[in-house]
């Protein structure tokens, strides 16, 4: 209070001025320097932002809300055209990198002058005639393969690609069979080069705060359009038959590059909440001339991608990988076509796995392998590895047997053994990380080897999982025979 009585001439003297008009001109300055003056001493704000020029114009400027006291007879908190503050709280699901130059690091309180609200009429639909505008706000990364934890660990992101702060309330993300329909609440202002996020449940990117939605995106024949508040289409991205980029068994995300095209990301479950990393394929050389012609075509090729000295963006450089010799060939259509856990009780280990060429050409099995993993795993383990030429024609089939099983006519027979919510896959290079050519999980398996969502039963004794459709969903893919 001892700031209010001893700054009151000065209020008063400012209220004078507003009345009077720029015949005061000299008593307002003044007045503004003491009231300065004195906010800066007691730190009542954190910025003091304004002008003679703006007071006199009469702009409005943004508010600032001062302390809980009375102040002129008024009952505060009391609103001050003319002094701008930093907002107090951040709005969910928005985030500023701060590694953008040009990106302010607050985000503005919202303003009720500000505010735009979809009318309750105005409901919008997949289905559009016109092209996506791709000016201003983008889908900047999609997470629809899930991550590590569960296939179910859905997300999608949005930046801002404008140079300009972007006000989205209203605005709604709607997927190919309506049944993800997201609609922005009133007050998301999107900084210059920020991203806004929204996930799948709580149980996602659990230490993300960002709002939730319900509904699953589909593996194929999917796609998510951005439409404004007027339902103006803004951008899209469509699966069709399968999305521009991301895996489902490696659980990569579908990135945006800066010329709008998409890439897989670098790392399982993608960069959620952060500018996505540009990879670039540099290749070594030890010739330095060769390199001085190397820096400068890459220069130029990060121009062409938006990368330039005065901009942050974030580069992986990778070396342009060597063919091995045992590897030139490349994964065919290998899908698993029948599974098999038990024979009943003291028959547990009546396992078997048939999987088939499905491809319209002859198919080498050397190179490949079949893996499991237990409900939770996070690793392989081996069930049979080919490490010699093993042919099969398509359309024709090759059974896997555990050792004790006689009663099968097994092309091939480990002592590896698959039970209740295990998940099986069949793999092209090394154990872990050589890419997927098909998985299928049953019961509650929770690992990686579900596409979409693993079948829900466990196939009882001397029952078989066999597969229907390839939709990458096993949930629908496989019943029990």
């Amino acid at each position: 209070m001892t700031f209010l009585k001893e700054n009151k001439q000065a209020f008063l003297l400012i209220a004078l001025g507003a009345f009077v008009g720029s015949s005061l001109s000299t008593v307002v300055d003044a007045a503004f320097s003491k009231v300065a003056g004195a906010f800066q001493k007691e730190e009542q704000f954190e910025l003091l932002a304004t002008t003679r020029e703006a007071y006199t114009q009469q702009e409005v400027l943004p508010v600032a809300v001062l302390p809980e006291e009375k102040v002129l007879g008024v009952s505060s908190p009391v609103a001050y055209q003319g002094v701008a503050t930093k907002s107090k709280e951040e709005v969910p699901g928005v985030f500023v990198d701060s590694s953008q130059p040009k990106v302010r690091k607050e985000i503005l309180a919202e303003s009720k002058s500000t505010k735009r609200v979809k009318s309750e009429d105005t409901e919008c639909e997949f289905t559009t005639d016109f092209l996506p505008d791709q000016s201003t706000v983008i889908f900047n990364e999609v997470n629809w393969a899930g991550d590590k934890d569960s296939s179910n660990n859905e997300w999608i992101e949005l930046k801002n690609i404008s140079d300009k702060e972007k006000d989205i309330s209203g605005w709604a993300i709607i997927d190919k069979a309506e049944q993800i329909k997201i609609t922005i609440t009133d007050g998301v202002l999107l900084p210059e080069a920020a991203l806004y996020l929204v996930k799948r449940g709580e149980r996602v990117l659990t230490k993300i705060e960002a709002p939730l939605y319900t509904g699953a995106l589909a593996n194929t024949d999917e796609g998510l359009r951005l439409f404004d508040e007027s339902c103006r289409l803004q951008d899209e991205v469509l699966a069709a038959p399968n999305w521009p980029a991301g895996n489902s068994a490696k659980r990569l995300t579908a990135q945006r590059a800066p010329d709008l095209s998409w890439y897989s990301s670098h790392q399982t479950g993608g960069s959620p909440a952060k500018n996505n990393p540009i990879e670039i394929v540099v290749k070594k050389t030890n010739n330095s001339q060769d390199k001085e012609n190397q820096q400068a075509e890459q220069s130029e090729e990060d121009a062409k991608l938006g990368i330039f000295e005065d901009e942050e963006a974030v580069v992986i450089e990778t070396e342009e990988p060597e063919e091995k010799p045992e590897m030139q060939q490349e994964a065919k259509r290998l899908i698993i076509q029948s599974v098999q856990i038990t024979g009943g009780q003291g028959l547990t280990t009546n396992d078997l796995i048939v999987i088939k060429n499905d491809s319209d050409e002859e198919v080498n099995l050397n190179g490949y392998r079949l893996v499991k993993r237990t409900k939770t795993g996070s690793t392989d383990s081996s069930i049979k590895s080919f490490t010699e030429d093993v042919f099969l024609q398509p359309g024709e089939t090759y059974m896997w047997a555990n050792s004790n099983y006689t009663d099968v006519q097994a092309d091939t027979r480990t002592s590896a053994s698959i039970s209740n919510d295990n998940g099986v896959a069949i793999r092209f290079g090394d154990q872990d990380t050589g890419q997927i050519t098909d998985s299928v999980a049953w019961g509650s398996a929770e690992n990686i080897f579900a596409e979409t969502a693993p079948y829900p039963e466990n196939p009882g004794a001397n029952k078989r999982l066999e597969r229907l459709q390839d939709t990458d969903n096993n949930a629908n893919d496989f019943s029990i025979k």
